[in-house]
This record gives C-alpha cells, sequence and structure tokens, in this order.
C-alpha cells in the first residue's frame, strides 16, 4: 500500500482535506511534477493515507480499493510528513 503518511497534528482526513486537491481514482501523477498522488482509505477502525510511487502500485491500490479517495498534494507536504525519510518514483 504505498508508503504510510502520519501526521502527527489531527486526523488523517482532516490532514488530506487540508492539503491535498480531490483527483479521479487510480490517477498516477509523474514525477515530473510537484505534486503527488495520495489515497486515504478508511477502514472504520483505522484511517490509512499511502503515498502512490509508482504506476503499478497505483493501479493495484486502486483495483484493490475502489472505495478510497484520492487527492494530488504538493511533494512539500508529503516531504514535511516524512522528514529525513527519502522516497522516489519508481518507473
Amino acid at each position: 500500500m504505498g508508503i504510510y503518511l502520519e501526521p502527527q497534528d489531527g486526523s488523517k482526513f482532516d490532514w488530506i482535506k487540508m492539503h491535498g486537491e480531490p483527483i479521479k481514482s487510480g490517477t498516477f501523477i509523474s514525477k515530473a511534477t510537484s505534486s503527488v498522488a495520495v489515497a486515504f482509505v478508511d477502514n472504520g477502525s483505522f484511517q490509512a493515507l499511502a503515498l502512490m510511487f509508482c504506476k503499478q502500485e497505483t493501479q493495484r491500490f486502486a483495483a484493490g480499493r475502489p472505495d478510497a479517495l484520492w487527492f494530488k498534494v504538493p511533494n512539500a507536504r508529503v516531504q514535511g510528513l516524512l522528514g529525513k525519510s527519502t522516497w522516489k518514483y519508481v518507473e
């Protein structure tokens, strides 16, 4: 499921609504842009945010989780959650 994102302030849904822009389910955003696709899932007992780092992961996740909400989020906001951790796109 992509790379998990863990906001420290507030809920994951509050964070994604504040920093994300809704996009079509399963949309992969190439590394040539300043944003990345993030999927939000509410499982009832917990919520999850997943950074979509490659096209295959995006397609598999969209097929397996049709209930996910998808957002375009600026890379800087995502990096702010990851701190010193790094990530890269897989082509």
